[in-house]
């Protein structure tokens, strides 16, 4: 997508726009959007090991990047003396506030991590205090029937978290909190890998309990399993603080006054007050890397009695499920289904389990998520989260309760519909759109350092985009030096080890294609700041109540609805009971998402209150999809069988009423959505496969596409919405009058074409006169169609000089060293020996001749390893989509005589293989301009 720049065409705004753009003065164009809707780094320090001089450096370079803020982490390294350089000690508070005061001259915001890193921690309290993490262990012994069982309570069984993901803890001094006992079910022994227990037999005996010991007899049928459980605090501690940082609770309003007291006891002294009310942004939360064997609070018997009905002291056992309440076993196979160590016939096991789930979603949102944005206000900041994953939580509810709900690439993957079970919670309570936590996984783990490429990092961001996100936040930039850096520099994750080349790339000034991010952080501002426009439409809301988002699930494996068209996200019961969930002219959610139809996917269990607002639903005219089996039971215990006939009855009036289909499978779903006259807002004339985002305004629509296959993809598509349609080109800002037809009313068709993992994005603008630009018909991509009689001229003799980055003097220097070549053929940097493994920046440059400059020209740049710019006749042309490197000529050409230079820039994999022992295994990145490059005139 190229051409003249057009500024101040087809203004954007947004309803709910990032912080630093919150008046409508500061919403800008399209070309040039505020500073608040830009791409954000995460900001790798060495605790306060920092020069003054080399952060104005760092916070210039990322404000010159393009970059509209940096979020803190503190990473020291080994060794450090954490007491006088660690995360807020006074040392640390004079750097912050040089961070915050150049951040302040350099025009960028900065986001504080709520500790040094995650999760919440602090120094003021011990394992065994209230605030801290706490959880229960439990031990057991077996007492045959009519036996008297008279000893010490059982002594804990103690478990085992250790494993490579697991974090650091010593658990502190257990107390008891409970005696049980129940019978061994019939069918089942004590040895069993999961043990079932009699439902009617788990009793209390913890009353009965003295000085430690406890004399009980067993009734004489059966056998019997007498439990002690104990509670204690975990010991967890935050990484990278020598074991000083105590984990919070979570689940506790004492956790969170621990947080927030030793930030205004020790962190938020008055010159950091003062700079944080002119360039703060977010209070910043990481995922929940927390490791139990069973979570647990002081407040939460109280609070499950009132919420749940029932006393759950006598069930405890069945809550564990050995390594599920870890972050390792978020990124494995344990999940919720996994077998517990005890557990109760028919479901009712899983049923106590959920009750105990939804009991700690509860406290988390009431007492960690809703504290800490409360008080984030009061410092004038929002609450930035990645709300609950890595935790069995319910994500969709926890997505409401923060001001600006994060997924992260790392987790979530290439999976879209792991960011739309985020996505669904936010929308439905009123948040713009999702943050993401980009870069920290490409392709391998642990592989990742100095091979990232721009086009695999683009294709990341668009799939986050499609699956709601529209802030992206990259994984990361590190402070210049530290103890122990080798070159090209300091980088905590990237550091060189002994048999790996190191997690997650560390971008700045080191990196040869730093050069080029301005190019590349104005297509993303643009493309957020219409991501962000106005409020999101979503075509279905498919229902999902679960406790557990482990990366990468795919909820909707069909992919007939998107291929038909419809964007979709998932919604859990939370959600379905804000305020905003309601029903008008057949949207819910109309003021929000807008969904025209909701689809209940295999769903087993549906609780009442879920199941009576689906049928209000239908019965105010919203389409209701229900596939396979329909709910039959609650998901909870407490007066289960009351409660199972309660859903069956409302769902059999569901399925009874006109605005409700039953269909046997997910692909069956499109056409009975149509057999209900609901359209897909982009609507494709064939199964192109393309993916969409839509965004509504006061006087616009908006659609986005992303083509994530592997072909060019082209279809007529049908847009909801009138209004005369544009093409915005990302890339440099111009806006394009787009060729169209108008097929019916309220509706435009407009073709889309795009190559493989290129978006597109189109404005439909209702009363907006035309703005500059070309009038000539162009595609969805902003480029005019070639027509058949078009002269192509190959480009193949080319002078290569290339900038080759080498180590210098310290882990901080890079000396430069020039070669000149002249090329018969374009062939990878690897394929020519004096390249083989150089990294840097080549610039290619040719000459070539056109007999009339007037003409209209495209030039296709072929395949390109790096990012890149392009100069003809010693102009800078305005930034080429890094994807599909075709630039539109027209207007620059001159009659005669043209000097054309490509300039690439390159990661450090191919310098770093012969120089660092980490990377030495690592196979060379083809570099370079492949070809072929083709002009087009006519």
């Amino acid at each position: 997508m190229t051409g003249a720049a057009v500024a101040g065409a087809v203004p954007l705004g947004a309803s709910a726009v990032p912080a630093a753009a919150r008046t409508p003065a500061e919403k800008g164009s399209f070309a040039r959007p505020a500073a608040g809707f830009r791409p954000r780094i995460r900001w790798w320090m060495p605790g306060a090991l920092m020069d003054d001089a080399e952060i104005d450096r760092e916070v210039a370079a990322i404000a010159q990047a393009g970059l509209g803020g940096a979020e803190v982490a503190v990473l020291a390294p080994r060794g450090v003396d954490q007491t006088r350089y660690g995360w807020g000690t006074p040392t640390w508070n004079r750097k912050l506030q040089t961070v915050l005061d150049a951040a302040r001259r350099h025009g960028i915001t900065v986001d504080l991590t709520i500790g040094p890193v995650w999760p919440a921690g602090v120094p003021s309290i011990t394992t065994d205090s209230t605030a801290a993490s706490q959880e229960l262990v439990y031990g057991k012994a077996v007492v045959e029937g009519g036996a008297v069982f008279d000893d010490a309570v059982p002594p804990l069984i103690e478990v085992d978290l250790s494993g490579p993901l697991h974090r650091p803890r010593t658990p502190g001094k257990a107390s008891l909190a409970a005696v049980t006992a129940a019978r061994i079910a019939p069918g089942s022994a004590a040895s069993d890998r999961t043990v079932l227990l009699d439902p009617g037999s788990p009793t209390d005996l913890t009353a009965h309990v003295r000085d430690g010991r406890i004399t009980w007899t067993a009734p004489r049928d059966g056998t019997w399993l007498l439990f002690s459980v104990w509670h204690r605090g975990t010991g967890q501690t935050v990484g990278a603080t020598d074991g000083r940082f105590h984990v919070v609770d979570h689940y506790s309003a004492e956790g969170t006054r621990a947080v927030t007291g030793h930030w205004e006891q020790h962190l938020l002294t008055p010159p950091v007050r003062r700079l944080l009310a002119q360039t703060g942004g977010d209070l910043f939360e990481d995922s929940l890397e927390i490791s139990f064997a069973l979570p647990w609070t002081p407040g939460m018997a109280a609070h499950f009695r009132a919420s749940r009905g029932y006393d759950l002291t006598p069930f405890l056992p069945v809550l564990f499920i050995p390594g599920l309440h870890t972050f390792q076993g978020a990124l494995t196979s344990i999940t919720p289904d996994s077998p517990a160590d005890f557990d109760l016939p028919g479901g009712l096991g899983a049923r106590v389990r959920n009750d105990y789930y939804q009991a700690l979603t509860e406290l988390y949102e009431r007492h960690h998520l809703d504290g800490i944005r409360a008080w984030a206000h009061e410092q004038g900041l929002r609450h930035r989260c990645q709300v609950s994953y890595g935790a069995v939580l319910d994500m969709s509810s926890a997505a409401a309760h923060v001001d600006q709900p994060e997924t992260e690439q790392l987790f979530f993957g290439d999976e879209i519909d792991a960011y739309r079970a985020m996505a669904g919670g936010a929308h439905l309570a009123g948040r713009s759109a999702l943050s993401s936590e980009i870069g920290a996984r490409t392709e391998v783990i642990l592989q990742d350092a100095y091979g990232v490429t721009w086009q695999r990092m683009l294709e990341i961001i668009h799939q986050n985009y499609a699956g709601g996100v529209a802030q992206a936040v990259i994984h990361g930039f590190a402070y210049a030096d530290a103890p122990g850096a080798a070159w090209p520099g300091w980088a905590p994750f990237a550091a060189p080890k002994p048999d790996t080349p190191g997690f997650a790339e560390a971008w700045g000034p080191r990196q040869p294609v730093w050069r080029h991010m301005p190019d590349i952080t104005g297509y993303l501002t643009r493309q957020q700041s219409a991501l962000h426009a106005g409020r999101a439409q979503v075509d279905v809301a498919v229902y999902r109540h679960a406790y557990w988002d482990i990366g990468g699930q795919q909820h909707w494996p069909d992919t007939g609805l998107q291929r038909a068209g419809f964007g979709y996200e998932f919604v859990g019961p939370g959600p379905l009971a804000l305020p905003s969930a309601t029903v008008e002219n057949g949207r819910l959610a109309p003021q929000g998402p807008g969904y025209r139809a909701l689809v209940l996917d295999g769903q087993k269990m549906l609780d009442v209150p879920a199941a009576e607002r689906i049928l209000a639903h239908a019965r105010a005219g919203l389409a209701v999809i229900v596939v396979g089996d329909p709910p039959e039971r609650t998901p909870y215990a407490h007066d289960a069988e009351r409660r199972d006939t309660a859903v069956r009855a409302a769902v059999q009036r569901l399925l009874a009423h006109p605005r409700v289909r039953h269909v046997a499978t997910e692909a069956d779903v499109p056409g009975a959505l149509r057999q209900l006259g609901v359209r897909p807002s982009a609507e494709p004339a064939t199964g192109a496969g393309l993916l969409h985002v839509h965004r509504r305004d006061d006087d616009r629509e908006l659609h986005w596409f992303f083509n994530p296959g592997t072909a060019q993809a082209e279809t007529r598509m049908s847009l909801e919405g009138r209004g005369r349609p544009y093409v915005l080109d990302a890339w440099t800002g111009q806006v394009h009058p787009l060729a169209c037809h108008t097929r019916e009313p309220g509706r435009t068709e407009v073709t889309v074409r795009l190559a493989p993992r290129q978006t597109a994005l189109v404005a439909l603008c209702r009363d907006t006169p035309p703005g500059p630009g070309t009038g000539a018909p162009v595609d969805a991509a902003g480029t005019p169609a070639v027509p058949g009689g078009a002269r192509r001229q190959e480009l193949a003799s080319w002078r290569l000089t290339v900038d080759d980055w080498r180590p210098g003097a310290s882990a901080t220097q890079t000396e430069h060293v020039r070669h000149d070549l002249r090329l018969d053929a374009l062939t990878p940097w690897p394929q020519i020996p004096e390249l083989q493994d150089v990294s840097g920046i080549g610039t290619y440059t040719t000459e070539f001749t056109v007999e009339d400059g007037r003409h209209t020209a495209l030039l296709d740049l072929g395949d390109i390893h790096g990012t890149f710019r392009v100069t003809l006749n010693g102009e800078q042309l305005p930034p080429v989509d890094q994807i599909r490197p075709v630039v539109a000529l027209g207007g620059r050409l001159r009659a005669g005589r043209n000097t054309l230079a490509v300039e690439v820039a390159t990661t450090l994999r191919n310098r770093l293989r012969v120089t660092s022992t980490s990377q030495a295994g690592t196979a060379r990145q083809p570099y370079g301009m492949h070809g072929p490059v083709t002009l087009m005139t006519w």
